[in-house]
């Protein structure tokens, strides 16, 4: 596996590009929340992005603050923290958009995934994609990387690969799912281009 480290992200895209995958992040992030809640888990917002302002502010700027495993490990804060009553289990869940037009060719950086089996191995990640089941689910520790941990992206199979996002959270209906396929149909006219939360690209 190559040795991880944080940059400043250089986004090849474009700024408008990048700020449509910011949005699209975000709207995905929110629909896995609103889905989650309404199926009876407790979530939280638990990301990078939402803990402590200016502990935040510091993490980023490398000056104020080393790079080492407890600081990478707070930069990659997976976004939400989940909790179910019943089995008393706890999730931490990582979500990632592609607009890939069927499930079986969805685009995520390998990079950002070798991340978060380093720092968050017990994570969950999720996908989401505007077409066929739109979410599926799987451990980042069952992911098999070390083969293509290489390549900058990759083009994942997520019936293979993933897991349909009820299977791994039984309480959600795909009645529910199907409900949020009119929001995820919009997307489809953007170009897909693989979209990452971190605050930084992850390079070796």
């Amino acid at each position: 596996m190559p040795q991880l480290a944080l940059t400043h992200y250089n986004n090849p895209f474009g700024e408008q590009n990048f700020r449509i995958n910011l949005i699209k992040g975000q709207i995905a992030k929110e629909m896995v929340r609103a889905l989650l809640e309404n199926a009876g888990y407790k979530i939280y917002a638990f990301g990078y992005e939402s803990l402590l302002s200016q502990l935040r502010y510091d993490v980023k700027n490398r000056k104020a603050v080393p790079l080492n495993d407890s600081n990478n490990r707070l930069r990659s804060t997976p976004d939400l923290l989940g909790y179910d009553d019943e089995s008393r289990q706890t999730y931490f869940i990582e979500v990632k958009f592609s607009s890939a037009t069927s499930s079986r060719k969805a685009r995520l950086y390998i990079r950002n995934l070798l991340w978060y089996q380093k720092y968050w191995h017990d994570s969950v990640i999720v996908t989401v994609i505007p077409t066929d089941n739109i979410f599926y689910a799987q451990r980042i520790e069952s992911l098999k990387l070390d083969h293509i941990a290489e390549q900058k992206t990759h083009i994942f199979d997520l019936e293979r690969d993933f897991l349909p996002m009820q299977k791994m959270f039984s309480k959600v209906q795909t009645s529910e799912i199907q409900s949020f396929s009119s929001i995820l149909k919009k997307f489809e006219m953007i170009p897909d281009i693989a979209t990452s939360n971190l605050p930084s690209e992850v390079e070796d």
